[in-house]
């Protein structure tokens, strides 16, 4: 392993990823930190709000703790993975939300539109 991929700040996505999948917290919150503004971002354009978009931000680095793949096949894939996940997390929860707000419009007493 490189020097420089040994100290976090500074360490590539994948060394971060590896290490997140051998539960080295403090690699996850190194990744946390370079991530979640653009998580967060992404959360947000796909949420009823802040505070949502917090959940989903939440949810989306759960998920990266318990699902992290460790070595990728080649450099420079954590990313794409990353963004995956993130994509797959945010796209579920945009679907849940959709089918939450149909489902409250066939409520027993809710003609729908007029």
């Amino acid at each position: 392993m490189d020097h420089l991929d040994t100290r976090l700040p500074t360490a590539p996505l994948d060394t971060l990823l590896d290490r997140v999948a051998q539960g080295d917290t403090e690699a996850f919150g190194t990744l946390y930190d370079r991530l979640a503004p653009q998580v967060w971002a992404a959360a947000l354009a796909v949420s009823a709000g802040p505070a949502q978009a917090a959940a989903l931000t939440e949810q989306v680095f759960v998920d990266m703790w318990r699902h992290s793949p460790g070595a990728l096949d080649a450099p420079g894939c954590a990313q794409g993975w990353l963004l995956a996940r993130t994509n797959r997390t945010l796209r579920l929860a945009d679907r849940q939300n959709t089918k939450n707000t149909h489902a409250g419009s066939l409520e027993p007493g809710n003609r729908g539109p007029r």
